[in-house]
């Protein structure tokens, strides 16, 4: 995901994760869950980069549920089979967290919290067979290549994984088999103009490999997820056509080292313009919506600028089912909960 300056919009095409980078406007509210929560019976949580806060909201009704506060720079999230979620962290701010990976359980307690103490963690995945944490770092500490790192079980230490041509490791996602997929950039700063690249981890492999596109052009990394239903990737696009604040997604298959985009979906705002940048929507175990958050930094960069907010989409034409704006600045990545009692 892109850095967000000082006011709040993303600096672009050209990125930056850098600590200090980014002015934190950290959220002075306590962090507080509704009774409500535990009745729900799955859960969108939604980080919201600029303000610091992790914000959850009842599915389908978006009724927000709860929101946990003093984060430095949430980003990427991930949740597994028993309900848990992770939060990754990026950057120093005033909280002192650092590089930090949070679990919290379905209701919101925080569970676990450790360093990433090698990289830049931007998003992440769960195995949901082997309960496997997958880790993606844009680059190292000392500004060098990307990786992804697997926690075995979500615990201990981690073993690192690079390759695929990738030199900045965006979003990551598990298949139903145990592959691991990322997309990320073949070029350092990734900018539009073809420098998206796809890879896969085979189960069991010791790097990844890259994954040549045909059938359309993917220009600038998002959200990657696996649908069972029909054995093919959802990946996101968030300069779609070469637009700069411009999200849609796209459907690939992959046999092999080759992936064919075989359809595409703009991600519509509420007022029925394109989405601006929606960078982890998530599949609901429905299969026929998807959730996250759609950050619109200003009128001056989205041609069809409204409130940021949470959405729930059709996945099959990207228009919204139901929104709610509920003060989010910045919202970026997301992960759905489901209760397992």
């Amino acid at each position: 995901m892109r850095a967000l300056n000082a006011t709040s919009t993303i600096e672009g095409p050209g990125l930056s994760l850098v600590p200090g980078a980014i002015a934190v406007n950290p959220d002075l509210r306590s962090s507080w869950t509704s009774p409500a929560a535990k009745n729900a019976s799955a859960i969108l949580f939604v980080g919201d980069f600029s303000a610091g806060d992790v914000d959850m909201f009842a599915v389908p009704s978006l009724r927000l549920v709860g929101t946990k506060t003093g984060f430095s720079y949430p980003n990427g999230m991930c949740s597994d089979r028993e309900g848990n979620v992770w939060l990754v962290t990026t950057g120093n701010g005033p909280t002192g967290t650092g590089f930090q990976l949070y679990e919290f359980s379905h209701t919101g307690a925080q569970l676990d919290t450790f360093p990433d103490t090698s990289g830049y963690p931007a998003s992440c995945a769960i195995d949901q067979m082997t309960g496997n944490l997958a880790v993606a770092n844009f680059y190292d500490v000392h500004g060098a290549n990307g990786f992804v790192q697997i926690y075995q079980h979500a615990k201990g230490s981690p073993k690192s994984y690079s390759g695929g041509n990738i030199v900045e490791f965006y979003l990551v996602g598990y298949d139903s088999n145990g592959n691991l997929f990322a997309d990320g950039c073949s070029v350092k700063l990734c900018t539009n103009g073809g420098k998206f690249q796809l890879a896969e981890l085979p189960k069991g492999g010791s790097s990844f490999e890259p994954i040549t596109l045909q059938g359309g052009t993917i220009y600038f990394p998002g959200n990657i997820v696996w649908d069972s239903a029909h054995n093919d990737l959802i990946v996101g696009d968030l300069e779609c056509g070469g637009i700069v604040y411009n999200s849609c997604l796209y459907r690939v298959t992959v046999s092999g080292s080759t992936g064919t985009i075989t359809a595409s979906t703009p991600l519509l705002n509420a007022i029925g313009g394109h989405a601006c940048f929606v960078a982890q929507p998530v599949l609901t175990r429905s299969g026929n919506l998807l959730a996250g958050g759609d950050y619109e930094p200003a009128a001056s960069q989205c041609p069809s600028y409204t409130a940021s907010g949470a959405y729930l989409w059709n996945e099959q034409t990207g228009e919204p089912v139901d929104d709610i704006a509920a003060g989010l600045v910045a919202p970026t990545g997301a992960a759905i909960s489901y209760a397992t009692n």
